[in-house]
């Protein structure tokens, strides 16, 4: 049985200070290619602080680099769309061929939210890859709100969007191989329903925004429910 700590969905703006995006999304390519990579066509405005910075000094901690609580599994609700999105910053190792291999710069969770608050609301800040898959991506996602948005007179500042944290009760007992425990943590997230249960009412009745199957062999969880210090 792996245990772990399991944050209550909670606001976005009660954590983190997000500032709007007030630059103009008019071109007729709303996306363009930068080498690899797909980015907004639309001028930057923000600056990386801006993204999202905590809102107190318990909140910068929880997420501080090299933190525990900074790695882990992120889920992301949009209260809006009613789906949610599932994604993990591991901390140690992964096993590739059978052997275990150390994590080179591994990015925390804060870095990972930062990167998904852009594509949310399609902003050009880094030069990070808005994907796409099957139509049906994060470009689609940030160009609906973004138009639902502008009817309204109003800019996107993640207001319907909630988040959970989940962390390794005992992340030093899981140093090999982290990564793969968080990796089928979040395909049991996305695939079963008992675990979406946990995160209760409303949430419990989203979608998940990617697809994935059902892990082959069933692992025994155990979670503890907490609130964020803030």
């Amino acid at each position: 049985m792996i245990e772990f700590n399991v944050y209550k969905p909670t606001a976005v703006g009660d954590l983190f200070n997000v500032a709007p995006d007030k630059s103009p999304w008019e071109s007729t390519e709303k996306y363009v290619r930068k080498g690899s990579i797909w980015v907004p066509n639309r001028i930057k405005t923000l600056k990386s602080s801006e993204i999202l910075n905590p809102k107190n000094q318990k909140v910068a901690s929880f997420f501080a680099k090299g933190s525990a609580s900074n790695h882990g599994i992120y889920v992301m609700f949009f209260a809006k769309q009613k789906i949610f999105y599932v994604g993990i910053a591991a901390q140690y190792s992964y096993k590739k061929n059978g052997q275990i291999k150390k994590l080179k710069s591994p990015e925390g969770i804060l870095k990972r939210l930062r990167k998904h608050r852009l594509k949310c609301t399609g902003s050009n800040v880094w030069s990070i890859n808005h994907t796409n898959s099957q139509h049906n991506g994060w470009r689609r996602f940030a160009l609906q709100r973004y138009q639902e948005y502008l009817k309204k007179g109003v800019y996107d500042v993640l207001e319907d969007c909630f988040i959970s944290i989940i962390n390794f009760k005992y992340p030093e007992r899981h140093l090999d191989d982290d990564k793969g425990i968080l990796e089928t943590l979040e395909n049991d997230i996305n695939c079963r329903q008992d675990i979406l249960d946990m995160f209760g009412t409303p949430y419990s009745s989203f979608t998940p925004f990617g697809h994935s199957n059902p892990n082959k062999e069933p692992v025994e969880w155990k979670f503890n429910s907490l609130a964020f210090d803030i």
